[in-house]
């Protein structure tokens, strides 16, 4: 399934290295619950890393990619065709799944439809890349 971007928004709210001479790179996103408004990272260069919730439920995640700022978002599948999906508690940090590692453009959008920190279907999650 593909879904056609044609006016993304792109809300990541910070982007930054948080040590000197670190390679990391922490990106604060506000993850929606629709493809279309979700969080846009720019994710070249950078392979593997986790996040953070720091919301008060558990939140799911399903993973779509682009290869371009703006352009058509793919649902992720990992070597086996099976959706990229994870699944976060409350307060806590995981390990992003492998099968993102080399997308250009990482799209994660949330199943909270009606929670979260933002407006109704917001959630503001902390996304840690090493390169």
């Amino acid at each position: 399934m593909t879904i056609n971007r044609t006016s993304p928004t792109i809300y990541v709210l910070s982007r930054g290295n948080t040590y000197a001479g670190c390679a990391t790179e922490i990106v604060t996103a506000i993850c929606e619950a629709d493809e279309d408004t979700t969080a846009e990272i720019k994710k070249i260069g950078l392979s593997h890393g986790m996040v953070a919730n720091p919301e008060a439920s558990s939140i799911t995640l399903t993973y779509y990619g682009a290869t371009e700022p703006g352009g058509t978002a793919y649902a992720l599948y990992d070597e086996d065709g099976v959706a990229v999906t994870q699944t976060v508690a409350a307060g806590t940090m995981a390990a992003l799944p492998a099968a993102i590692a080399g997308v250009p453009y990482l799209l994660p959008v949330t199943n909270n439809a009606t929670t979260g920190t933002g407006t109704d279907a917001e959630d503001t999650l902390y996304f840690f890349f090493e390169r």
